[in-house]
């Protein structure tokens, strides 16, 4: 096994690997800088709820560590995303009316595609409370965004939630794609909302 120190295409080459064949493997490697997952989003989302397309202006603010989305339609906050931007995680905190304690690494840094990890904590939505576990994995893929095929680095979460009682609830599902650079732009949590940007009006 040996190391290798080259920087290309905003990406670092890190430890190189024998792959099962014996032929070495490089592994790319992301730091915090190439991704910028904190990065402000485009100022205007399409938000789809259960089939229907909202169109929404994106407020963004940074309090501390913690980045808040909100998308507003018609002066009213239509829904609210949180997140927690750290040197060595990107954490989701809010997705709509439901929040994750711990908060939930969507990206741990150096980032290194093709890892997965797990998650387990509480999640809370309204008055209930549910222990809760997830699966992460992270890959980097060639996706439409609004009206453009980007290249992105796609998450998905897969969620499993117990009740009071001990029952297994059925799985969730989330995804986020990051643009290189470029940070968060566009999400789904399970069936029932889509954010992806959209043109100024």
């Amino acid at each position: 096994m040996g190391v290798i120190a080259v920087l290309a295409a905003g990406c670092h080459f890190g430890p190189i690997s024998s792959s099962s064949s014996g032929n070495p493997a490089i592994v790319i490697i992301y730091q915090r800088e190439d991704i910028d997952p904190g990065a402000k989003p485009s100022n205007y989302a399409t938000l789809t709820q259960a089939g229907l397309d909202i169109s929404t202006t994106v407020h963004y603010r940074v309090r501390g560590r913690e980045i808040e989305i909100d998308l507003v339609h018609e002066d009213s906050i239509i829904e609210r995303e949180r997140y927690l931007d750290q040197p060595d995680r990107f954490a989701l905190v809010q997705a709509a009316e439901e929040t994750f304690e711990p908060p939930l690494d969507l990206l741990r840094f150096p980032f290194v595609p093709k890892h997965p990890w797990h998650w387990e904590g509480q999640m809370r939505s309204g008055t209930a409370t549910l222990d809760a576990s997830g699966s992460i994995s992270a890959d980097l893929r060639s996706t439409f965004i609004g009206d453009a095929q980007r290249d992105v680095i796609h998450v998905e979460v897969k969620l499993t939630m117990k009740s009071k009682s001990g029952t297994a609830l059925p799985e969730r599902r989330m995804s986020f794609d990051f643009r290189p650079k470029a940070g968060l732009q566009a999400r789904e949590f399970g069936e029932a909302s889509t954010r992806v940007p959209r043109n100024a009006p």
